[in-house]
């Protein structure tokens, strides 16, 4: 019997003996469950508690100078690892279970591994890519914190390490991959992939092991930048224009009101509301105006250069520059200049508009409305 046999079947005489009510599953995952251990190699497992008292079972030991770790997972946890909002996809599907605690619920682990190869089964694109991108926005935070800390050499590869894990992460979900192993060991691996920007290797590389300072943030920029450019790529394949007519129903009607909000504030000069209103109604309208023209939802990462051309060449009118301004009687005028035109504009593409002059035209409407 080898060490990993005696240490799990020790763990689950343990449960059996003294935890056999307070434990869902006992469960060993990583190389040892791939049959890819060598010399170095430890043996990753947890358990699922059913109850306080089995949280009890947690442990950390060394033996032979190999550290394990036998730590407790939420059921809560696991779904989520499931529904691939946290990275941790292989816990579950290279793992083995040693213990079940009852038929139902090793059903219910198995359903959940069942869902993660089901969503990496190649016809689920569309989903991973829209998953991707929260794992590429957080690549930012550590971008801002290389260009903005200390600039020590120390601190600025500890987030450009950060970085590229995210960005390989988000490479990986692109390519409908998960990792198995370490970042370490799977990188080689992200180099292969059919999805990949032009020298992507190369790049990531010369992030591990740039020198200069200024050369590495250069870098880290690019890579952002290039990957955010597959990242579009990818968007296209899955675009789908929606005509104006479904998309925009009940849009300007809603909009209405921050109009009036926009003209209100600026009779009585609130700088703060005329600013973020006028702003919001450009930004969010330019937003659904390149869904309908380009089939393509932008997000938070996006510049608004990006999804601007519509709104520009539809409706063309600037509310942004009397909001910095703080013209007040020119964002009056251009509110409403661009009520009229972008009403006209929604009339012209077959949106149906509820206006009425009076509540007596309104309330004839809506007793006949189906």
């Amino acid at each position: 019997m080898n060490d990993v046999t005696r240490i799990t079947e020790m763990i689950k005489a343990k449960i059996e003996s003294q935890y056999k009510d307070d434990i869902a599953l006992f469960v060993y995952y990583g190389s040892q469950a791939m049959g890819m251990a060598d010399t170095y190699s430890d043996l990753d497992f947890f358990f699922i508690p059913r109850t306080e008292k089995g949280k009890e079972l947690m442990i950390q030991f060394v033996i032979d100078g190999i550290g394990y770790d036998l730590f407790p997972i939420t059921w809560e946890r696991i779904g989520k690892i499931a529904a691939l909002e946290q990275p941790l996809a292989a816990v579950i599907t290279e793992s083995k279970v040693v213990y079940a605690g009852s038929d139902e619920e090793l059903e219910r682990y198995e359903k959940l591994r069942a869902l993660i190869q089901l969503q990496y089964d190649g016809s689920h694109g569309e989903q991973l890519l829209n998953k991707s991108k929260e794992y590429f926005n957080d690549a930012y935070a550590h971008f801002f914190n290389m260009e903005n800390g200390q600039r020590s050499f120390a601190g600025c590869h500890v987030e450009a390490s950060k970085l590229v894990g995210k960005v390989v992460l988000t490479v990986a979900m692109l390519n409908g991959q998960w990792f198995k192993r370490g970042m370490g060991k799977e990188l080689n691996s992200v180099y292969q992939y059919e999805k990949l920007p032009t020298g992507f290797e190369n790049l990531v590389e010369s992030i591990l092991h740039e020198e200069d300072l200024d050369v590495l943030i250069e870098n880290c920029r690019t890579l952002l930048l290039d990957v955010k450019e597959l990242m579009n790529g990818e968007d296209k394949v899955y675009s789908v224009k929606e005509p104006y007519s479904t998309l925009f129903e009940g849009y300007y009607e809603e909009l209405k009101s921050t109009l009036n909000k926009v003209v209100r504030a600026c009779d009585e000069k609130d700088a703060h509301t005329v600013y973020f209103r006028a702003l919001s109604i450009q930004e969010e309208t330019s937003l659904f105006m390149a869904k309908a023209e380009q089939g393509l939802w932008y997000d938070g990462t996006d510049h608004y250069q990006r999804y601007r051309e519509g709104y520009d060449r539809l409706i063309a009118i600037d509310l942004i520059s009397p909001a910095i301004a703080k013209d007040y009687e020119l964002m009056k005028k251009r509110i409403h200049d661009f009520d009229l035109a972008f009403k006209s504009f929604l009339e012209s593409k077959d949106v149906d508009l509820i206006i009425y002059e009076s509540l007596e035209a309104f309330e004839a409407y809506y007793r006949d409305r189906a």
